[in-house]
């Protein structure tokens, strides 16, 4: 079975055996649970040379599925289109590349990219496997090994060596102020009150890296649309990813279009919640441009 025609027979099955119920939002949606949008609404705004940034809650098998209801319809409407993904190194790009051709095996693959972040991998096969080889598209890893962001939480930046300072952006900047405070009152109460900057540095890494690799890819792939997938608090309130993906596109004179859509499992949410999380922030805006609430 060819590697389109597995995807496709994925697709088919996740779509016949999972009715998942979602609602599409604006990000400038005051709450209001009836105003949805339809999926057409969505991909008529997303244009050839757009960024797409798809935030998501990892490793839940309906987030995933919509996922590809999404990158489905982009390429019904004839767009072409590579993915970039959070959870795939930059470092191991030509093994992504060589397991997107069967070159080696799934095993095989999995133990170079250290598949081990407790998620089941076939949550995402069908997203790696989705860009049309055939046409120039690809599956792109954005992130530095976790080594490095592991170092950079433990001892700070400026502990690396100038061989892993080299696999991040040698401008290497923090997120913006907004970004860091949201960063501090989700993960704060959890780390040692000595180490939150190291912990934001690496959080940022990742960012930076995400950033610095999505704009080499679009400067070099004009005509299609890259989507990236990634952990949704990457993607909130735009401090995070898109706002370094900004610069990064300034830096280097471009000025491609970003669309960022959150995806929110509603999973123990009342509706009270769920209209909560839809509102723009008083302190940070809106979320994204578009919410997607999936529920169980």
């Amino acid at each position: 079975m060819t590697k389109n025609i597995w995807v496709l027979f994925s697709l088919v099955t996740i779509l016949l055996s999972q009715s998942t119920e979602a609602q599409l939002y604006e990000g400038q949606n005051f709450g209001r649970l009836d105003k949805t949008l339809t999926m057409d609404q969505i991909t008529n705004k997303v244009h050839a040379g757009d960024i797409l940034i798809i935030g998501e809650v990892h490793g839940v098998p309906q987030i995933q599925a919509k996922q590809l209801e999404l990158l489905q319809a982009l390429k019904n409407k004839g767009l072409q289109l590579s993915i970039g993904f959070e959870f795939l190194n930059h470092t191991d790009q030509i093994s992504i590349n060589d397991y997107r051709k069967n070159l080696i095996s799934e095993d095989d693959f999995k133990k170079v990219i250290r598949w081990g972040s407790g998620f089941d991998f076939k949550n995402y096969k069908d997203q790696i496997l989705f860009p049309d080889g055939s046409k120039q598209e690809l599956s792109v890893g954005l992130n530095i090994p976790n080594t490095i962001s592991k170092q950079i939480a433990a001892t700070g930046y400026d502990s690396l060596s100038l061989d892993q300072k080299i696999l991040l952006p040698l401008d290497f900047t923090t997120g913006n102020i907004n970004y860091k405070k949201r960063f501090i009152l989700a993960a704060g109460p959890h780390l040692p009150s000595d180490k939150i900057d190291n912990y934001f540095q690496a959080q940022s890494a990742w960012d930076e890296s995400m950033a610095y690799q999505t704009v080499q890819h679009v400067y070099q792939n004009k005509s299609q649309i890259f989507v990236i997938i990634v952990g949704e608090f990457h993607v909130q309130y735009g401090g995070g990813l898109p706002d370094r993906l900004k610069q990064r596109l300034i830096q280097k004179g471009l000025n491609n279009n970003i669309l960022t859509l959150s995806q929110i499992w509603s999973e123990g949410m009342t509706s009270a919640d769920i209209e909560s999380e839809i509102k723009p922030s008083p302190d940070y805006g809106q979320r994204s441009d578009f919410i997607w609430v999936i529920n169980p």
